[in-house]
Order: structure tokens, then C-alpha cells, then sequence
């Protein structure tokens, strides 16, 4: 079962080094 929690993880583990890069802006 697919969670926010394990889909914010996945993310975090695809970009570990730039999560705020340009290409990926985030409105938060």
C-alpha cells in the first residue's frame, strides 16, 4: 500500500541532494 509518508520517501531518495532543485519547483 502506497502512503504520502512512503511517496515523499521516494522522492526524498530520488533527489537526496537537491529535493528544492529549479526543475522541481515546490509550492510549499
Amino acid at each position: 500500500i502506497l502512503t504520502l509518508t512512503t511517496n515523499e520517501e521516494y522522492l526524498d531518495l530520488s533527489q537526496p541532494l537537491e529535493p528544492y532543485s529549479p526543475c522541481y519547483p515546490d509550492p510549499r
